[in-house]
């Protein structure tokens, strides 16, 4: 019976990685467009240096290692799209299985470890962002590699040899992933109350933090400060917005609705977190990586709450490992024969209830050929090769302004000819009109525009103008879409 269970165990186990490997895999094969945000990262690989990948890219700026590993695929194989998720990818890819090593080691029964595998698996985001030219899905991998290793670190007990390496990975944590100090001071602070050989624990500290603090202070001076800077004239309402409310619970109901895609009760969440920390202590199972998982959620509610470092929908994707975990062991130490067993399972499966709607899964789950042929670039080619520098003009949207910096530059598209229709969130049917009605109407328009989700009319109301034209061209192209419009162009009201 126990070989039966055994081979059961590990039979869902390889069926739950081969769910994993072929969503993600599947989604980064179909994936092959950047969006706004990576277009903006994209760009200065542009004409940049190595060095100009580890200083400020502007307030989109990325993690200075990624970038200068970016800036050497395109060096040794050119600008592809696949090749810069690729790094994502490997991330998500070796997550996998990290998190079930992780699993193994933190859960009693191996039930557990199948539905927190199963959990990690099937969410959405994380399959999303293993496939994108952002550090999200690498610091996935982070978090997993941190609660398997770092908890088991006694700063006293390691030789010169191992103190040197310990800081050489604690100096670049930081430049992988910012909330990787979060991490870093939960090592210091667990080792310093564990510590009973206090004496070495406090001679070792130099040769680790001399270092990390010297390399801190450089990529703050001259990056983060600028970065930041740089965000606060971009997004000078960012800490004020709905999302962060007035609370640490708000911003963690935010967050959590956020990674399950639903409107799950945050009441739920919080039961399951509180009973967590409440049920570890009453049964004094509280081990180390249960301190960690405590005090890094702790520290960033903590961050969120001073705004140091956001939980705010992708920048808190860090942490869906933790939210997965701590749900999961309440299930791992209670007696199943039990009433309240059944109680916090059915909280465990509400809260995660998302996994079971398959419309998340759509873009995944359609065919390839729709998708694989379908590309911005194929606009952009038909726009350089009918483009008349003499008679035409570009018009865009202010959010497909780095998509067609990016897609002109790959394409070799030459022009500067361009204007840009006024498209915030606060443009409305006639300040559109107008501006479209004061256009020359001697000249031809080429408008390549990306739907904004932050203004959903005015691509109806774009519609309505084109109407009234004399539009020769019209082609979409994954949520880009392309059209001509030959002089000469009508006044229309509204």
């Amino acid at each position: 019976m126990e070989k039966i269970k055994k081979y059961a165990y590990y039979i869902t186990i390889f069926i739950i990685l081969l769910i994993s490997f072929y969503l993600r895999t599947r989604f980064y094969i179909v994936d092959n467009v950047f969006e706004d945000d990576e277009c903006r990262l994209a760009i200065p690989l542009f004409s940049g240096t190595f060095w100009d990948m580890i200083l400020p890219l502007g307030a989109f700026s990325s993690s200075p290692v990624v970038m200068v590993l970016s800036k050497f695929i395109v060096n040794t194989i050119g600008f592809n799209e696949h090749a810069l998720k690729f790094i994502s990818y490997f991330a998500s890819l070796v997550s996998l299985g990290m998190f079930f090593k992780l699993t193994k080691e933190y859960f009693k029964s191996n039930i557990s470890v199948c539905i927190a595998n199963f959990l990690f698996a099937v969410n959405f985001n994380l399959i999303y962002f293993s496939a994108t030219f952002k550090t999200y899905s690498l610091e996935v991998l982070f978090t997993i590699l941190c609660l398997y290793y770092l908890p088991k670190i006694n700063i006293a007990e390691l030789k010169l040899k191992q103190l040197i390496i310990l800081s050489l990975i604690i100096s670049v944590m930081p430049l992988i992933s910012l909330p990787g100090i979060f991490f870093i001071v939960v090592l210091f602070i667990t080792n310093t109350f564990k510590n009973y050989n206090i004496k070495d624990y406090y001679k070792h500290l130099p040769i680790i933090l001399i270092p990390f603090c010297t390399l801190m202070f450089l990529y703050y001076k001259f990056n983060l400060s600028i970065v930041k800077k740089m965000q606060l004239q971009a997004y000078a309402d960012f800490w004020n917005n709905e999302i962060f409310g007035q609370s640490a619970i708000s911003t963690l109901s935010n967050f959590w609705g956020y990674i399950t895609d639903s409107n799950c009760l945050i009441i739920i969440p919080l039961i399951l977190l509180i009973s967590y920390i409440t049920i570890l202590f009453s049964k004094k199972q509280f081990k180390n990586t249960d301190i960690w998982i405590t005090l890094i959620l702790l520290f960033a509610i903590i961050a969120s709450t001073m705004h140091f470092y956001p939980i705010y929908n992708r920048t808190g994707v860090y942490l869906i490992p933790l939210l997965i975990l701590f749900p999961v062991k309440i299930i791992d130490i209670l007696d199943y024969k039990k009433i309240y067993y059944y109680i916090f399972l059915a909280g465990l499966i509400y809260s995660f209830s998302y996994y079971f709607n398959i419309n998340n899964y759509g873009t995944v789950l359609r065919p390839e050929n729709t998708l694989l042929s379908f590309s911005p670039k194929n606009l952009m080619l038909d726009m350089k090769n009918r483009y008349n520098k003499n008679t035409d003009v570009v018009l865009i949207n202010k959010i497909t302004l780095y998509s067609f910096l990016y897609y002109k530059t790959v394409t070799g598209f030459d022009t500067d000819n361009v204007v840009i229709i006024p498209s915030d969130r606060n443009t409305d049917k006639q300040t559109l009109f107008e501006f479209l009605n004061n256009l020359n109407p001697d000249y031809n328009y080429w408008i390549y525009i990306i739907k904004d989700i932050n203004n959903p009319p005015l691509y109806s109301y774009l519609s309505e103008w084109l109407g009234y034209q004399n539009t020769e061209y019209g082609r979409t192209e994954r949520a880009s879409y392309l059209y001509y419009v030959k002089a000469p162009v009508k006044k229309l009201t509204e």
